[in-house]
């Protein structure tokens, strides 16, 4: 699924996404907003991008 549906969706739609490195996967869960998580993801210059909750069909 990855490979053949996610990955090029994601080169069409976002192309940004798979330059970098790291993908941090956010779903807003009390231990992902806590203040040193955030704090470390900005100190780090890391981009975060939010995931809806409960939701396992979307994980990369």
């Amino acid at each position: 699924f990855l490979q053949n549906v996610l990955r090029p969706k994601i080169r069409k739609l976002r192309p940004e996404m798979l330059q970098s490195g790291v993908l941090i996967l956010h779903d807003n869960a009390r231990p992902h907003i806590g203040a040193p998580v955030i704090e470390l993801l900005e100190k780090k210059g890391w981009e975060r991008f939010r995931h809806p909750a409960y939701s396992p069909d979307l994980n990369p």
